[in-house]
């Protein structure tokens, strides 16, 4: 086994440190996918010298242990460590501890013939590669962790433009009629002011032509208010605004989808075509008829390759409400 295992450290080894000796300084452009070819030589090297601890194990069994938890970030760390050589910062310093490490199974294996701390200084050496490769697995999983759930418990104050743009909506509340229309109304549904917001809701639900008022809304110039209020707030029963979100999503499928596809940037603007798919959806789950303009919809978007997420959702929600 320690043949083979010396053999694989060799092979891989020489790899790693070619690729860490001949580093220079390039842009971050250089370095797409470079892991995809840096990262099978690092397992090959890892492999080999996890073959040497097997042949060759350190005399105490915790330090097996220790070692052998630290592999996996072994690997990670022998990935990456080829790449910084070509960095500005760091290179000096890897392409010094890169001969380091390739010798280090050697050590192991062998290491004891000459000196009998040999084998625990090439221990050492990978198993502080492993730290820090740990260190990267981790690091990024645990920091999302982190901030989800210290976002979750923190108190989140409004910054300034929040405040002003609140102050500013409270005064605009203020001037409205007290026989306001639901368009009128609509411009507050999703106010920055909480106040405002509340009482816009409470109007909005008590106004005797909510239905025939959001109708109108949604067949407007403008309906992304009215798509949301719907959405997220409406409440009666959505079913009964089939018939209007149906000629808003057909007057869209006239025009949208010869202009996304004429996009080339790789996020098109797509205004009010997301929202009215959302309400749709709503509609469709509270029992109302949009299940054809959907279908249309999600037969257009499939042709469009920026849009197979949006079509795949559709299609989801079709199948769901079937």
């Amino acid at each position: 086994m320690l043949p083979l295992a010396y053999l694989l450290c060799a092979l891989a080894g020489g790899l790693l440190l070619v690729f860490t000796l001949r580093g220079q300084q390039r842009n971050g452009e250089s370095f797409v996918g470079a892991h995809l070819v840096t990262g099978p030589v690092a397992i090959a090297f890892g492999l080999g010298a996890i073959l040497v601890q097997v042949a060759a194990p350190l005399p105490s069994p915790t330090a097996n242990v220790v070692l052998g938890l630290a592999w996996p970030g072994a690997i990670v760390g022998l990935t990456i460590l080829p790449l910084v050589a070509y960095q500005r910062h760091g290179a000096r310093l890897t392409k010094t501890v890169m001969p380091l490490i390739v010798a280090a199974p050697f050590l192991m294996g062998h290491g004891a013939a000459i000196h009998a701390a040999l084998p625990w200084c090439g221990a050492a050496v990978l198993t502080v590669v492993g730290l820090g490769g740990s260190h990267l697995l981790l690091a990024w999983p645990l920091q999302r962790l982190f901030r989800r759930i210290t976002r979750r418990f923190a108190t989140c104050q409004p910054s300034e433009w929040e405040r002003n743009q609140a102050d500013w909506q409270r005064a605009q509340w203020q001037q409205l009629p007290s026989d306001a229309s639901v368009p009128m109304l609509l411009g507050h549904a999703r106010s920055l002011a909480p106040d405002v917001r509340t009482a816009c809701h409470a109007r909005l639900a008590d106004h005797p032509e909510l239905d025939a008022g959001i109708a109108a809304a949604l067949l407007g110039e403008h309906p992304g208010d009215a798509l949301w209020y719907v959405t997220h707030h409406y409440p009666h029963g959505r079913a009964r605004l089939a018939g209007p979100l149906n000629a808003l999503l057909s007057r869209l499928r006239a025009t949208w989808p010869k202009r996304l596809r004429k996009d080339t940037h790789p996020n098109p603007w797509t205004g009010d075509l997301i929202p009215a798919f959302d309400c749709a959806i709503a509609v469709l789950v509270a029992g109302g008829d949009t299940r054809a303009e959907l279908g249309a919809w999600q037969q257009e978007l499939a042709a469009l390759p920026k849009f197979q997420k949006a079509a795949g959702e559709l299609a989801r929600w079709l199948q769901k409400t079937r």
